[in-house]
């Protein structure tokens, strides 16, 4: 709805309160969760998919009923996410729900005792940190390794889990969830993916997990040119992080193998990351000094089996800011992945980042960019990309249309394969599947099908061959073949 003029009138309709609204939630739970749990609320917009583009605002519950429920006054109809958590930070369950006024919904738990063991290279990893979920998992539980990387406890359900590692905090138990004071000095900035397992419990109802982080690790420092004196220093408090490639020789990565790790520099700018199995890798540092955003450039580095490769040094440079603005017909777009890239036309990925409610993203590329490309997707709407030349302090505009159609390639090298929008911006098919794709990059046999294209016409470049040019048309499915 937009009021084009204060003359304009608009009938909403019937005005309805939602005073006397009651939600209330209760848990159906197995005899062996006996853990203290607790539900949340929060408003969130769904896209077309039905799938949750944001979340508004969280609700926490307002007493207790006489059964032991959770109860909600005063809630608006509409929709809402559901999560319960217990004392320690752990996420139990998650779900959409639509409310209509006066609801009782049952939120039904399970259970699976679990008992695993981590190792590093083969020697035991005491003292750190299990994530069932990962850290930021809508659904997830953490496990702290003890003697003999033993750990155990309980799961909210089997089937396939993300795992990360991070260090133990030092309190023990902690209360809360990782972001809170109850885990004091807890760094969330050394984590390490462990991979994707299937959890699924023996014939004795326990579910039993052997975790063995590979052995390979690469360390170096950070460091930045010092302005006074033109000489090298370190950085302390650097952010560094480290990719697995999503293809190597013609070889796609294992998509249940780990595939992203990160660290901090100590105080004498020098970084470690343990744990990566023998694949190739892109490195990269990043870091705030003097209240301005500093980045290096991507270093690559290949990596053998359980080779440990010393003195890589990452220098950070001076950034600039870039603004990216999405709109539709007019309208700010909320969620959409922006990516920009830099050099403008090598598919090379500085950042990427996501719009907030008005609209806007911002990024940071080299001092010395005076061009980028700009490649950006939202839910609904076909991808879109441009080539812009940097002024200082004027945003890069994108519209998106709603207009979109597919695109089938080889499978064959498709991962490093380039796709060239019409508005000349470079981008790797590898990247679109390796981001957060939500679906707009499937395998189909000896194909690979890229959704969600703005209309026009596209060229598709694999890695030393020629370009071929393509016509994506609305809503139809073009083809490039061998």
């Amino acid at each position: 709805m937009r009021i084009e003029s204060l003359s304009d009138q608009i009938d909403l309709g019937p005005l309805v309160s939602s005073a006397g609204n009651l939600l209330s939630v209760s848990f159906l739970t197995p005899s062996v969760l006996e853990i203290d749990l607790r539900p949340t609320v929060s408003s969130v917009t769904l896209g077309p998919e039905g799938e949750v583009e944001r979340r508004d605002r969280r609700f926490e519950f307002h007493d207790r009923g006489s059964d032991d429920s959770f109860l909600w006054r005063g809630l608006a109809p509409g929709d809402y996410e559901v999560d319960v958590e217990d004392n320690r930070g752990n996420r139990w369950h998650h779900e959409v729900v639509r409310f209509f006024g006066q609801d009782h919904h049952y939120v039904e738990l399970d259970a699976v005792p679990l008992v695993g063991r981590i190792e590093r290279g083969g020697e035991p990893l005491e003292e750190a940190m299990v994530w069932f979920g990962g850290m930021w998992g809508r659904e997830r539980v953490s496990f702290r390794s003890r003697e003999e990387g033993r750990f155990s406890g309980l799961l909210p359900r089997e089937g396939f889990w993300h795992v990360e590692v991070t260090p133990a905090p030092d309190c023990d138990p902690c209360e809360g969830g990782w972001d809170t004071d109850g885990w004091g000095d807890f760094d969330d900035r050394e984590v390490n993916e462990a991979g994707i397992f299937e959890i699924e419990a023996d014939s004795d109802g326990v579910a039993r997990i052997d975790i063995d982080l590979a052995a390979g690790a690469i360390s170096g420092r950070v460091v930045r040119r010092s302005v006074e004196s033109g000489l090298l220093e370190s950085v302390a408090g650097a952010r560094v992080w480290v990719w697995a490639a999503g293809e190597v020789a013609g070889e796609q990565q294992d998509p249940l193998q780990p595939g992203s790790w990160r660290s901090r520099t100590d105080t004498s700018g020098a970084f470690e990351v343990t744990g990566l199995p023998e694949w190739s890798y892109s490195i990269h540092a990043e870091a705030y000094v003097e209240e301005r955003e500093l980045q290096s450039a991507p270093a690559q580095v290949q990596l053998r089996v359980n080779e440990r490769i010393e003195d890589v040094e990452l220098r950070l440079a001076d950034q600039r800011r870039v603004t990216v603005i999405v709109r539709s017909g007019g309208v700010p777009i909320s969620g959409a992945q922006t990516f920009v890239l830099h050099p403008a036309g090598s598919a090379t990925t500085v950042a990427n980042s996501y719009s907030d409610g008005a609209g806007e993203a911002t990024h940071h590329v080299p001092l010395e960019a005076e061009s980028v490309g700009v490649v950006v997707r939202a839910a609904g709407h076909g991808m879109v990309g441009w080539r812009f030349e940097i002024r200082e302090g004027a945003p890069l505009v994108i519209e998106l249309a709603p207009e979109r159609g597919s695109l089938r390639v080889p499978r064959l090298h498709s991962w490093d394969a380039r796709l060239v929008t019409p508005g000349g911006a470079s981008i790797r098919v590898g990247t679109l599947a390796g981001v957060n794709d939500r679906g707009q990059i499937q395998e189909d046999d000896d194909e690979v099908i890229v959704r969600d294209l703005a209309p026009g016409t596209y060229s598709y470049c694999p890695k030393d061959s020629a370009c071929t040019s393509v016509e994506v048309v609305p809503w139809g499915e073009s083809r490039i073949r061998d």
